[in-house]
Formats: structure tokens, C-alpha cells, sequence
């Protein structure tokens, strides 16, 4: 008895290395540490823990919002299973697309890959319905085509109003592309003059990405007369996008729309309307 008391401080310590080598130890393959379900506004937060210094925090579309959204998508087509084809092409782009600009801010190419997939195998199962005695090559020159070098697009020809024909074909989730969010610089400061580059080019990037950032430039290009287009395309094109002064020199008020044609070499001033 006195022996087995004497050797419980050794096994303490045995196992105390034991556990501190199993902690540190480098997994061949990620392990998930967290809560079993984190899952917020359609997208998982999880952690991947690739050894204790090695951590990484991945976002990505949840499995419940992928399958909302595939169960959305199978029922336009079953309901539109008698309508034509550029009928159903409009009904399923515009889900596609708002579906995909969702989650364009996360991990989520992986994801777009497996949603076109299931999204091609129920329209084949759609185009394969409509005519079952015809032989599958049939169905696929009749709804299918090559598109861009890529094979196998749901596509078909309309005619516009102005008698014109074009080519209308289904938009793939994984064309629109991945857009990671750019950090502020800790040290930048809008009241600093130093920075007013900085911010008017994060202000540029901004408008080119967002609708509304869109309308203030058509906003722009109406007031001063097409003369922003020539700005896009020159480096001055950041001072013709940030029509907001920036805070450090001209306060809180906003830049008059026809001081950026200044900056522009060659180009005469815009006339006010």
C-alpha cells in the first residue's frame, strides 16, 4: 500500500508530459475546435486548428443555406418544366446571381463549383423530360452549347425588340469572383492630409463595387457632361469618384463636381449645366 501511495506523484507527472505532448502535437489533417453549430445569416463560422500556432478562422455558405437555396432553385424549374427556355433562363439568373454575390465576401468557390453541378444536372433532367423519345446527343445540341471555350452552358437565341438575335445563357454561381475585404490601415487618419490619397482610392474602390457607388457615378458623368469616362480611364480617375471632400482640409462639405477636371492635363473645364 505504502509503495502504490508513493508512486502516484510519478504518474501524475507521466501523465501531465503525456498531455502536453498530445496538445502540441501537429495533426496531419485540420481539426475543427468550436461549438458543434455556428452558423449565422446562411454562413458557418468555424475554426480549423492545423496545431496550436497554426489557426485559421474559414467562413463559409452553411449547408442548410446551400440547400434552401437548391430547393428554391428545383422548384422554378418545376414549375416553369412547360415554359421555354429563355423563360427560364430569366427566372434562374438573377437567383444565381444574388444568391452568389452573397457570399462572394467568404470561402465560398468550393461551394459555387458543387451548386452549378446540381444546378446542370436538374436542368439536363428538365431539357431530358421535355423529350424523352429524342436521343440524349439531340437534347444537348437543342439546349446546350459551347460558349467561350466552355462546354456543356445552358444557352439559347432570342430575338430583341429591334429584331436583332443575341445569345442568352444561363450565369454560373462560380463566375462571380471571390472579393476579399480590405483592412483599414491602423494608422490612417481622415483628418490627416497625409492619408487623403489613401482614402480617396478606398473611396474609388468602393464605388466601383457597390450599386450605389455606380449611381453616383452616372450622377457624375451626367452633371459634368461625359468628362468622368475620360477620367476613369487616366490615374485621375480616384479624384473624379471621391466626390466627398476629404475631412481634413475641407471639412465636412462636399468637393464642387467640377474641381476634379482640373487635375486632368489637356481637358478643359465642364461648363456648368
Amino acid at each position: 500500500r505504502g509503495s502504490c501511495i508513493s508512486s502516484i506523484p510519478r504518474i501524475a507527472s507521466a501523465a501531465k508530459d503525456h498531455e502536453h505532448d498530445i496538445h502540441n502535437a501537429r495533426p496531419s489533417n485540420p481539426v475543427y475546435t468550436g461549438p458543434k453549430f455556428n452558423s449565422l445569416l446562411g454562413q458557418n463560422v468555424r475554426k480549423y486548428c492545423f496545431g496550436k500556432p497554426n489557426q485559421k478562422l474559414l467562413i463559409k455558405p452553411s449547408k442548410k443555406n446551400v440547400k434552401a437555396f437548391l430547393g428554391e432553385v428545383q422548384e422554378t424549374i418545376r414549375q416553369l418544366r412547360a415554359a421555354r427556355q429563355d423563360v427560364l433562363i430569366g427566372q434562374l439568373n438573377p437567383k444565381i446571381l444574388g444568391w452568389a454575390n452573397y457570399h462572394r465576401h467568404v470561402v465560398a468557390k468550393d461551394t459555387y463549383s458543387k451548386v452549378d453541378h446540381v444546378i446542370w444536372q436538374k436542368l439536363w433532367a428538365w431539357a431530358c423530360r421535355r423529350h424523352p423519345t429524342k436521343p440524349r446527343r439531340w437534347i444537348h445540341r437543342r439546349y446546350f452549347g459551347t460558349v467561350e471555350n466552355r462546354q456543356h452552358v445552358f444557352q439559347c437565341n432570342v430575338v430583341n425588340r429591334d429584331g436583332e438575335k443575341r445569345l442568352l445563357k444561363l450565369r454560373r454561381a462560380s463566375d462571380v469572383g471571390i472579393l476579399r475585404h480590405n483592412k483599414l490601415r491602423g494608422e490612417a487618419n481622415p483628418y490627416d492630409p497625409g492619408f487623403e490619397e489613401y482614402f480617396e482610392k478606398r473611396s474609388s474602390l468602393k464605388m466601383e463595387m457597390s450599386l450605389s457607388g455606380r449611381r453616383k457615378l452616372r450622377y457624375l458623368w451626367r452633371r459634368q457632361r461625359g468628362a468622368v469616362s475620360y477620367l476613369r480611364r487616366t490615374h485621375y480617375g480616384n479624384y473624379a469618384m471621391a466626390c466627398a471632400s476629404p475631412r481634413a482640409s475641407r471639412g465636412w462639405g462636399f468637393r464642387s463636381i467640377y474641381e476634379p477636371l482640373a487635375a486632368a492635363p489637356g481637358l478643359s473645364q465642364a461648363t456648368p449645366c
